[in-house]
């Protein structure tokens, strides 16, 4: 009861099957809630992000009209919002500012070798979270890469430097920064794909 939604669909129209599981969901959701679609399916083609930014601000548009009325507890939105910033102020949530460091464990390529596009199935080991790392189909998740600190080293070496000289990262990276000058060291882990090095 209460409960509502809508659906972004992404996708890639090279593919033969555009927005196939957005569409099905849409419309298992539909069957299911049949007054429950708060704004129609939108389908995005290979992660166009204007288009998710403002179908994201339309949502949350939509949540705060539903936040004007407090009174409704029956409001499954509402609930999960609220819920989702307690948890948040006690620290129990993983967020860019205080991400979940988790190793991989399985890495493999799905495309054919040869193709001009290159899709990764990875599985992330989230034991180290002890049960507070939670997901639901749908979210979204960043990674932050590190190189592995072996392979650094063996550069290192062939570049004749321990990696403890400071370099200047502000033109060298596109995107925030902690910090402007950080060791060659770091860097290299950090911030550098290795294979173009």
């Amino acid at each position: 009861q209460g409960l509502k939604f809508s659906v972004l669909a992404l996708g890639d129209k090279s593919y033969p099957h555009f927005c196939r599981a957005g569409n099905l969901l849409d419309m298992a959701m539909g069957e299911i809630l049949p007054d429950g679609r708060c704004m129609e399916r939108v389908e995005i083609d290979q992660e166009d992000w204007p288009e998710i930014d403002e179908w994201v601000e339309r949502v949350q548009n939509i949540v705060r009209v539903m936040e004007q009325h407090p009174n409704d507890q029956d409001d499954y939105l509402r609930n999960v919002i609220l819920s989702d910033a307690t948890a948040t102020a006690h620290g129990e949530l993983y967020t860019r500012d205080h991400p979940l460091l988790a190793p991989i464990v399985t890495k493999k390529p799905l495309c054919a070798l040869g193709s001009e596009k290159e899709t990764i199935y990875v599985e992330f080991d989230l034991k180290s979270s002890k049960g507070k790392f939670t997901y639901l189909p749908g979210d979204a998740i960043g990674v932050i890469p590190r190189n592995c600190p072996d392979e650094v080293e063996e550069l290192l070496v062939a570049m004749a430097t321990d990696g403890s000289e400071w370099i200047d990262m502000s033109k060298s990276i596109s995107g925030p920064l902690l910090q402007d000058q950080i060791s060659l060291r770091s860097a290299l882990e950090r911030y550098f794909d290795l294979r173009t090095v």
